[in-house]
């Protein structure tokens, strides 16, 4: 029995090979040697899978099984391997602006290039402060920080998402902020929006008295218009 893992790049790597009832790898290309083995006791059960252990982003791409002792006409398979890598957002505060509070999520580690948004405590999306900073390391791994200013709620929870939606992953990360966090109103503020709040209330009790006095007027007068 014979079976033959390759790689299907620019140039075929051969990436494990199994002869004469023993793993025969002097030909294995170099990133593969140490790396890669078959389940020998399951062969019997023609499981001829491929084991390969501290997967790279190299690693990525197409891979042929093929076994030429085979007495049917399909003697290969084709695996198609995706490598994905995710971390966990750190969500932090960064300040404060104008009544609100500055939240910074940064993530990295990820591949493919991932998306980055943040939620309040019901699952609304909330508008960032400009687009995301994203960049790659030496690794070819993908980072991304993003800003976002809240304003004070019931719970004052928010949760800053990272996901990768060709390899399904996400990862979450949600922080409470303190209310002496935000910024407090000045006094001024707040007699401001007392006197805003009995304006208003006035203006109404003055509208609702004009309309009582207008419609005892005429009731008092008779003067009604009925139309048919």
């Amino acid at each position: 029995m014979a079976v033959e893992w390759t790689g299907l790049y620019l140039k075929t790597r051969n990436v494990h090979l199994y002869r004469q009832g023993r793993d025969s790898n002097e030909e294995q290309f170099t990133s593969y040697r140490g790396r890669t083995s078959m389940f020998h006791e399951e062969l019997k059960n023609s499981n001829f899978s491929l084991k390969l252990t501290r997967v790279t982003l190299s690693d990525a791409g197409s891979y042929r099984c093929f076994i030429p002792t085979l007495t049917s006409q399909v003697k290969n398979t084709t695996v198609q391997l995706f490598v994905g890598a995710v971390s966990q957002p750190v969500i932090s505060i960064d300040g404060t602006k104008d009544w609100g509070v500055v939240l910074k999520c940064e993530s990295g580690g990820w591949f493919p290039e991932p998306e980055m948004e943040f939620l309040d405590s019901s699952g609304t999306i909330l508008p960032a402060d400009g687009p995301p900073e994203k960049y790659r390391d030496s690794e070819g791994l993908y980072a991304v920080r993003r800003h976002v200013t809240v304003d004070q709620t019931d719970t004052n929870r928010f949760t800053c998402r990272v996901h990768q939606t060709e390899i399904n992953h996400l990862k979450e990360t949600e922080i409470h902020v303190p209310d002496d966090v935000f910024p407090i109103l000045p006094y001024w503020w707040k007699v401001g929006l007392l006197i805003a709040a009995a304006v208003i209330v006035l203006a109404a009790v003055v509208v609702l008295t004009a309309s009582a006095g207008v419609y005892m007027w005429r009731k008092h007068t008779g003067e009604f218009n009925l139309d048919v």
